[in-house]
């Protein structure tokens, strides 16, 4: 099977990136590396190096392939676990090498480690390289101990001429920003910050240098109002970073957007505007590569601004400056069974014959999905991946889908896009959804110890889908329910019968906690109170003046909408419950009503009838 344009590379122990492992920390030996058991004294003898380090790049899948040499005492050997050898003693396989690690250097930065393997491995394969950049790699050998060799370090490696056309075509009506941000070493002495969204507009096709005035005009309106409503010393810290950033880069001021301002260090966000084919005007790519430019000739740069003094103290030099590209992508309102699509487009318009574009995707968000995952184009090629959002991945559920689209390309200039998702569905399934009523709360009123009363909880799935939960009585023992756990279709209603049993002549209080799958009303809880009252000491309620008053079904001391409630499902009952019948005929009649509607609003204190 081929596996693409290969170039082989080979080298020896060599200064430089070596002598910088060699004075490095020790590496911890990592969980899954063969080792040895431990042997008597401490072991502080780092293995010796591996011999020659090869490297081998295939450009078409764009990975390398890294081989070495083991190291002379990469081998399996008995040793002793005791000094006492006079009756043959005990021995243990032991290897001095328990595995190595590969690191990896972009040439003129600093190392980083990309793995560990185990002993007797002579092969990693490095796929997170890019296109037109170039690399060397190191391979040390370490023990059981972490003691690590010297390192042993590649030829340099070069992937390839740099390919062009990593940013998308985007559909219409999506606009692709340059989103920069800029750490620079020093103390923030205002208050961090995050401005308002601010839309920024495609510009006129080929701009006039009197359109592309106006239309900087009209963001800068915009900008200026998002600015005003930041405290006055942000405010002010916003216009010097702009400015500083502008002046670095080389463009007007006003074609930055200041996003937000973060502490550790001085972080700041910020947009670049692209001005399209503006005549005399460099793009957002050329203006983020006119800024790191800048700082590479003087990483002191926004240290030397006087105007920054008032935004933070110690301004060094500037540590990070990284780019990225966003834009977003709505989908709208998507039917039932329906999908919707849009298509990205690349076109490698890189100038060297061997130049190759790479694409690659990683998407979150449920509905999505993406085909291609990835491209790879050769000079001149154009290819398509498309999203699509398709309600029926998601069962047609009612609700917003946001999702993430990253795209990562091999051109130095395009390294990533990110596009931000939103899809809905409006006319399809609701999730399962809990609704409790009836006797919320359970009041029990006065019951007589030694006898029970009961009181009704529905529980209904007001939704479509399937709803399944649990039923758990907390707090006094005289409190218990019929039921468990449900299981509810779309529209089903679930009895929950509550019974108090009250087993002492005292207040008692509970909990019935109902919790299900309902992802917005995950736990509901319907509280128990009720009174235990000793037999033949009738508990009846009166006011003030001694006067019993009527309706006070729930036991709470007052006639109010939850006694109504109760009295509402009893009236017209063969077999109403019988706190219901005042007038004690049998029946929860009109006669009743007169007496509650007399009584509604009073509220007293239970003494015994006797």
């Amino acid at each position: 099977m081929s596996r693409g344009k290969k170039v082989f590379f080979s080298g020896l122990v060599l200064m430089g990136l070596g002598s910088f492992l060699m004075h490095a920390a020790p590496v911890e030996a990592h969980d899954h590396l063969v080792t040895s058991d431990a042997v008597a004294g401490e072991d502080n003898l780092a293995p010796h190096p591996v011999g020659e380090v090869s490297v081998e790049a295939d450009l078409g899948a764009v990975s390398v392939d890294v081989y070495w040499t083991l190291a002379d005492d990469d081998f399996v050997r008995q040793a002793p676990t005791t000094g006492d050898l006079s009756s043959g003693g005990g021995f243990v396989n032991v290897n001095d090498v328990a595995g190595y690690v590969v690191w990896r250097s972009v040439v003129g930065e600093e190392p980083e480690e990309l793995a560990v393997v185990g002993s007797g491995e002579t092969f990693y394969t490095d796929d997170t390289v890019s296109a037109g950049l170039s690399y060397s790699y190191l391979v040390t050998a370490i023990d059981a101990s972490g003691n690590e060799s010297e390192a042993v370090e590649s030829t340099i490696v070069n992937l390839g001429p740099p390919p062009a056309g990593g940013k998308p075509d985007v559909p219409p009506g999506s606009v692709i920003s340059k989103i920069a941000k800029l750490k620079v070493a020093g103390d923030l002495v205002v208050p961090p910050f995050v401005t308002e969204v601010i839309v920024v507009p495609p510009p006129p096709a080929a701009p006039t240098v009197e359109e592309v005035e106006v239309y900087l005009e009209e963001v800068e309106a915009e900008q200026q109002e998002v600015l005003g409503a930041l405290e006055p010393e942000q405010r002010d810290a916003a216009l010097a970073i702009r400015s500083s950033i502008a002046n670095a880069a080389g463009i007007d001021e006003r074609r930055i957007i200041i996003l937000g301002v973060r502490s550790g260090s001085i972080i700041v966000d910020f947009e670049i505007i692209d001005l399209g084919d503006a005549e005399e005007e460099v793009s957002a790519e050329e203006a983020v590569a006119d800024l790191e430019a800048t700082i590479e000739n003087n990483p002191e740069t926004f240290a030397e601004d006087p105007a920054l003094a008032s935004v933070a103290d110690n301004i060094g030099a500037v540590e990070e400056v990284a780019s990225t590209n966003a834009t977003s992508v709505t989908f709208g309102v998507v039917a039932a069974d329906d999908f919707d699509f849009e298509i990205f487009t690349f076109t490698n318009t890189g100038t060297d014959a061997e130049a190759i574009l790479t694409i690659s995707t990683a998407l979150t968000g449920e509905g999505y999905s993406v085909s291609p995952a990835s491209l790879s184009l050769a000079t001149g090629e154009t290819g398509e991946i498309e999203l699509v959002f398709d309600a029926s991945t998601v069962s047609n559920v009612n609700g917003d889908y946001p999702g993430l689209l990253e795209i990562s390309t091999n051109d130095p200039n395009q390294r990533a896009t990110d596009i931000s998702l939103s899809a809905s569905i409006e006319d399809g399934l609701d999730e399962g959804s809990l609704v409790v009523s009836g006797a919320v709360p359970a009041n029990f009123g006065s019951v007589i110890v030694g006898t029970s009363r009961i009181r009704e909880v529905e529980i209904t799935n007001a939704g479509d889908l399937a709803l399944s939960g649990d039923v758990v009585v907390e707090g006094d023992g005289a409190f218990s329910a019929d039921v468990e756990s449900f299981s509810l279709a779309g529209g089903e209603v679930q009895v929950v019968t509550v019974t108090f049993t009250p087993t002492l002549a005292e207040t008692a209080a509970g909990e019935l906690v109902i919790t299900s799958d309902d992802a917005d009303n995950p736990e509901v809880i319907v509280a128990l109170s009720g009174t235990g009252a000793e037999a033949g000491d009738q508990q009846i309620l009166v006011d003030a003046d001694g006067v019993q008053i009527f309706g006070d079904i729930d036991g709470n001391g007052t006639v109010d909408f939850d006694d109504f409630f109760q009295f509402a499902d009893n009236f017209g009952l063969a077999s109403p419950d019988p706190v219901a019948d005042f007038d004690g005929n049998g029946v929860v009649d009109f006669d009743d009503f007169f007496l509650f509607a007399d009584n509604f609003g009073k509220e007293g204190t239970y003494v015994s009838a006797g």
